[in-house]
């Protein structure tokens, strides 16, 4: 059975007691209302073992056109097959989706699996540094790559090894913004060391 309303506030004074009794029944709606969540917040907790809060917190996360045409089986579908491509454990695997739930919905064929592949090749990175590296830095594979590699590459003139050692050191530059972000650093630092490109 539903618990009862609270009894209505005792109250002084003009209009008190109607404002006591609206927020007294919003309180007891807040306390008492049972909040389903959608389908990440089901598969967090179902799948991954999370608590309600954390897959609601998580899915929250997600945009509302994001979560619309997400699905239950696309959904763990992923998160199996990230598991099983980075073997990673299900604590692991619960922080990185924690983390990034729109891994949830992307496509693995289309978007996942590539955007691994590509960072694998391009950094040169064993199967456990790839795993290393999306434990600690998830939201890498929300990044678009393979632009920004190129640029920084070109700007600082750096060979495939000392581009790999540098986001090796630093996967997070791959998520900051080359114009409004990187360059004008770059820029600022060459200036007042009074350096040239070379140096």
């Amino acid at each position: 059975n539903a618990p009862l309303a609270p009894p209505l506030v005792m109250a002084t004074g003009p209009g008190a007691a109607n404002k006591q009794h609206f927020w007294c029944l919003l309180l007891w709606c807040l306390l008492t209302r049972h909040v389903e969540g959608g389908v990440a917040a089901d598969v967090l907790v179902q799948r991954l073992g999370v608590s309600r809060q954390m897959g609601l917190a998580a899915e929250a996360k997600l945009l509302s056109s994001m979560g619309a045409d997400l699905t239950t089986e696309a959904a763990v579908a992923n998160c199996d097959a990230l598991q099983q491509r980075l073997q990673l454990s299900d604590t692991a695997l619960s922080k990185v989706m924690l983390s990034q739930p729109s891994l949830l919905r992307c496509s693995w064929a289309k978007t996942i699996s590539p955007a691994l592949d590509m960072l694998q090749q391009r950094l040169a990175l064993s199967d456990a540094e790839l795993q290393k590296m999306l434990q600690r830095h998830p939201a890498v594979l929300g990044y678009n790559t393979e632009p920004c590699l190129a640029a920084l590459q070109r700007r600082l003139g750096l060979s495939d090894d000392e581009l790999q050692r540098l986001v090796r050191r630093a996967p997070s530059v791959l998520g900051l913004s080359l114009d409004d972000n990187i360059f004008p650093t770059l820029n600022s630092l060459q200036r007042r060391l009074e350096l040239s490109d070379a140096e």
